[in-house]
């Protein structure tokens, strides 16, 4: 009686385990994507840095951003010198523009890149006023990426391609 108690113990025993392992197998082979063949649908990471207390970068001072995609634009900024204003550029030329004030930050998030042709480029820039801007741009979404803008880059390639 002994052995036949433990042969029907082992069954199961065995059997829970294999209930366990069909369970949770399937879940655990369909969660499991680490090929990485989808390198271009997985959100990326840049930034810029600009400097327009340097002389050499201006009057064209900033930065600019594109994406492939919806993504999220963010912008630390301070005014070196005089009051001034912020402008981001969007791809159609569309613009708004924040105020700051001398040696004043400002911060901002912005969503971009939803629209084709419309936001999926940004280029932060001041608007002529000379308030020599200080900060950095960043974004995270579908083929992020950032460049400095020169002080001679009115738009167009190679440099910043949106109208500061």
């Amino acid at each position: 009686m002994g052995t036949r108690w433990m042969t029907s113990r082992w069954w199961i025993i065995a059997l829970m385990c294999l209930s366990l392992v069909l369970l949770s197998g399937p879940a655990t082979v369909v969660m499991g994507d680490d090929d990485d063949d989808d390198d271009n649908n997985k959100n990326k990471t840049d930034f810029a840095f600009f400097d327009g207390s340097n002389p050499a970068n201006q009057p064209n001072e900033g930065a600019e951003c594109t994406v492939k995609g919806p993504a999220t634009l963010h912008a630390s900024v301070t005014a070196s010198g005089s009051n001034g204003v912020v402008r981001l550029t969007y791809q159609d030329n569309d613009f708004v523009q924040f105020p700051i004030a001398a040696n004043g930050v400002l911060q901002l998030t912005q969503a971009i890149g939803g629209t084709p042709g419309v936001s999926r480029r940004v280029r932060l820039s001041d608007d002529g006023t000379g308030a020599n801007l200080v900060g950095a741009l960043s974004v995270i979404g579908k083929g992020a990426s950032c460049v400095t803008c020169s002080g001679t880059d009115v738009g167009g390639a190679p440099g910043c391609l949106n109208n500061p």
